[in-house]
């Protein structure tokens, strides 16, 4: 006989919120199955999918704590200034690409999801742009769209500032 259970895809491991099924062979029972009643069904499902976002709250509960600890020390000012613009993946913020421009603003900080379909922008200094690479939107470098219509607003922006030769960075 085969039976098939159904759990929520992270307790297997899997690293996304889908419901993994995994199916089982077992004996034959000589006892008739029971039917399962629909209310206890619907709250075995309803609990399955709670735990299945589980892992997702966990993250944004802790880029809140971080955030609340205050600004996060996330490069040297020379070394931005050197490369330009620094893309960092994994910070309590998210994402965040930091970008040196000359005066009077000197460091600039954006969430690089463009905010159409979540792809990574790329930062174009030449042209001062920030530019979609899957439907060509742009966007200037304060983080507004400015050519582009699939885009669905500005790029998120945090405040950036430079202490002690390094670049702080905390929600905007």
């Amino acid at each position: 006989m085969t039976r098939m259970i159904i759990i929520p895809a992270a307790l297997v491991g899997m690293e996304t919120n889908a419901i993994a099924a995994i199916t089982m062979m077992t004996e034959p029972s000589s006892r008739p199955a029971k039917a399962m009643r629909r209310r206890t069904f619907i709250s075995i499902s309803a609990a399955g999918l709670g735990l299945a976002q589980l892992p997702g709250l966990l993250r944004l509960r802790q880029g809140s704590a971080a955030a609340a600890s205050g600004p996060l020390d996330l490069a040297s000012l020379p070394q931005l200034q050197k490369a330009g613009s620094l893309l960092l993946k994994n910070t309590a913020l998210g994402p965040v690409l930091l970008i040196s421009q000359p005066a009077p603003v000197l460091v600039r900080a954006v969430d690089p999801r463009c905010p159409h379909k979540g792809c990574l922008v790329d930062w174009q200094s030449s042209e001062q742009l920030f530019v979609c690479p899957c439907h060509d939107a742009e966007f200037n470098a304060s983080g507004q769209l400015t050519n582009g219509r699939k885009a669905r607003g500005p790029l998120t922006t945090f405040k950036a500032t430079v202490a002690n030769g390094r670049v702080l960075v905390s929600p905007g």
